[in-house]
């Protein structure tokens, strides 16, 4: 099943937006397509536990001693992505997370790194 591009790239609206097509070869059919306003809702009504269970179940180290580039001078080697994540414009987040800062002052909302 084919949709034309990495699917990694792209968000899930498109691909919910392309699924009828999908299911369409397999006799299936969708009847409404989720809105960007309804995903977020939807993740709000669900909260964070769900994610944070699969983070826990599947979220491991994959790489052993035995890879090479795992680890180096017996220290796992690791990275990070630099996504930021917008919340609430809230004293108790800003307490908790902080305001990035630029050039021109503070970010309009406190964020989580």
């Amino acid at each position: 099943m084919a949709l034309g591009y990495n699917v990694y790239e792209a968000s899930i609206q498109e691909v919910l937006r392309c699924l009828p097509d999908s299911l369409g070869h397999f006799g299936m059919e969708l009847i409404k397509v989720a809105t960007k306003g309804a995903i977020s809702q939807a993740r709000t009504r669900v909260g964070v536990e769900p994610l944070r269970q699969l983070f826990l179940s599947c979220c491991r180290p994959l790489g052993t001693p035995s890879i090479r580039g795992c680890f180096w001078k017996g220290l796992r080697v690791m990275a990070m992505d630099g996504t930021t994540l917008d919340t609430q414009d809230t004293q108790a987040n800003e307490d908790a997370f902080g305001r990035s800062k630029s050039g021109r002052g503070e970010t309009a909302f406190p964020n989580c790194a």
